[in-house]
């Protein structure tokens, strides 16, 4: 870290030359791309030091120091968009640091969905963590918004928009609470959700987080989920992001033992699957306590019980 905060230092001394920490953000969109274009242009300079036709065959070696010397131009330039951007060397490492570990979780996810071992899908929000009270706090602590229907309501935005509430804001801070540090806190996971998960996997099974969490929406949202479960210290196999999870339980239907999930239509769409018949459990919630399916639970540890009583192992 001494090292890293020293080559940021001068960097930024020389930067410094050229730009001013008061750039707008016009200025910065376009020093970003300079910089990035930059970046780009010594990577390229590197992939002309090495033969790039297969048909090409050359005995020259590699030369060793003129790559350092490309990799090094390409760091200063990435540098400096940090340093646009006012990213430190601590918040390079840190990030470094969840995406390694995110990249080897879709690596070991990859294993462990080619073995022949049964699999448990659990939803995320509304089954292992409490969306809709971590968004009753975000809205009062952070916007002083004392709204209590947001605990009740599956749909937030639609609860938000009750009583004459702009929805346009609603979907707002709908987005800015999904942005926030309220979205992957592990204070609201379910109490039991670390040991339920655990003595899930110690009776043999694979367990996997089926989410709708959109990517797409904010590209963020993979690691801070990545973030929330390893905080909250509950020991996945992996996770999926899907807005048709029925769609990906389908086509992922082969060694599932158990699906557990808080929406009542998905529940009650595969529990009329032959493939999934008594696979499939609903988790009651405010929102979907009266809604009538087949098979459903009031806690989340009583899953370990239906557990028991499959003949799936």
């Amino acid at each position: 870290m001494k090292t890293l905060k020293w080559m940021w230092k001068k960097q930024k001394e020389f930067l410094s030359n050229f730009f001013k920490d008061t750039m707008d953000k016009k200025q910065k969109i376009l020093w970003t791309r300079f910089q990035a274009e930059h970046v780009i242009s010594e990577v390229v300079e590197l992939l002309g030091l090495l033969p790039v036709k297969e048909h090409v065959l050359t005995e020259a070696p590699i030369d060793r120091e003129l790559i350092k010397e490309e990799l090094i131009d390409a760091l200063k330039f990435w540098m400096n968009i940090c340093l646009i951007h006012g990213i430190t060397p601590e918040e390079v490492v840190e990030k470094f640091k969840w995406k390694s570990a995110l990249v080897e979780l879709r690596y070991s996810q990859q294993l462990a969905m080619k073995s022949e071992k049964p699999r448990v899908f659990l939803d995320l929000d509304g089954v292992l963590f409490d969306i809709n009270k971590a968004l009753y706090s975000y809205l009062k602590e952070v916007h002083g918004i004392d709204n209590p229907k947001v605990l009740e309501y599956k749909d937030y935005v639609m609860a938000l928009s009750s009583d004459g509430f702009p929805s346009s804001r609603a979907r707002r801070l709908k987005k800015d609470f999904e942005r926030s540090s309220y979205f992957s806190d592990p204070k609201f996971l379910d109490k039991k959700a670390r040991s339920v998960v655990r003595k899930i996997r110690k009776k043999g099974y694979l367990v996997f987080i089926l989410t709708s969490r959109d990517k797409r929406e904010y590209h963020g949202v993979e690691i801070s989920t990545f973030e929330l479960l390893t905080r909250g210290k509950i020991p996945i196999d992996g996770i999926f992001f899907s807005h048709q999870k029925d769609r990906f339980l389908i086509d992922h239907s082969d060694y599932v033992a158990l699906v557990v999930d808080d929406d009542a239509s998905l529940i009650g769409y595969l529990s009329e699957l032959p493939e999934f018949k008594d696979k499939v459990v609903l988790l009651r919630k405010p929102y979907n306590r009266y809604i009538a399916v087949k098979r459903a639970v009031n806690k989340l540890e009583e899953i370990l019980d239906l557990l028991d009583e499959s003949d799936f192992l």
